[in-house]
């Protein structure tokens, strides 16, 4: 399962970018595209741990 920024395999010069997010119960679906050749991909995640990761990132430093 890919993560955003992580390289393309297809063409292993692109970035993954998150081209959509779906939000479904307890999970959180991050549909993922290279814009560069087009590859896609997805990757699931707990919305706990994403509600999570954005209270840590928004902390003033």
């Amino acid at each position: 399962m890919a993560a955003s920024g992580d390289s393309c395999p297809k063409c292993r010069a692109g970035v993954y970018v998150i081209a959509s997010s779906q939000r479904s119960g307890d999970y959180q679906t991050r549909y993922l595209r290279c814009p560069r050749c087009g590859a896609t991909d997805k990757q699931t995640l707990l919305a706990v741990e994403v509600r999570r990761r954005k209270l840590f990132t928004n902390a003033p430093s």
